[in-house]
């Protein structure tokens, strides 16, 4: 059984980016950008 990679992101308990599963878990470019729009403050 092949084990899918599962991102999720949390800021304060709080749930604030969509997991990503499937192929587009391993996009290092949607990851950073989620990352820098938490860094930033932005929701």
């Amino acid at each position: 059984i092949e084990t899918i990679p599962t991102f999720l992101f949390i800021k304060n308990n709080e749930q604030v980016a969509p997991p990503y599963t499937g192929p587009d878990a391993l996009s290092v470019d949607k990851i950073e950008a989620v990352i820098n729009d938490l860094i930033k403050g932005k929701t």
